[in-house]
């Protein structure tokens, strides 16, 4: 029955012209551990139909392919989620990566980082930490 009602307003919201121009960052979040994803809203697009039980969210060059039964909450913020400070050790790199997972490189500094990115959303690992950034 979950299912069902589930893909009724899936299908229903497929049909459906949002407008998400108010909104900065479109944010989907499972059941699966470290499943959250945070994408710009800008540009964003969704499929339901290409691959049943499955959402693709396509930004650009970027996809990500979601299980409708893993998903808990989808939305539009103008807060993105799970953002943090990027906390670095003198002398220690800092690796970028898409939200699809293609590296980006190696930077110095938490600056020169964020002058290297264009806007959007990255996620980011330093020997003590992985966390998501947002470059606006």
């Amino acid at each position: 029955m979950e299912k069902r009602l589930l893909l009724t307003i899936l299908l229903a919201a497929s049909l459906l012209k949002v407008s998400a121009t108010d909104f900065t960052y479109f944010i989907v979040e499972t059941a699966s551990a470290g499943g959250n994803y945070t994408f710009t809203a800008s540009g964003l697009t969704m499929d339901f139909s290409s691959d049943a039980g499955y959402v693709t969210v396509v930004q650009g060059d970027q996809s990500q392919k979601i299980a409708l039964t893993d998903l808990t909450k989808m939305y539009f913020s103008n807060d993105p989620a799970g953002i943090e400070d990027i906390k670095t050790d003198n002398g220690s790199t800092i690796k970028a990566y898409t939200t699809a997972g293609v590296s980006l490189g190696e930077f110095d500094s938490v600056e020169s980082l964020k002058a290297s990115l264009k806007k959007g959303v990255y996620v980011v690992k330093t020997q003590k930490q992985t966390l998501k950034l947002a470059v606006k």
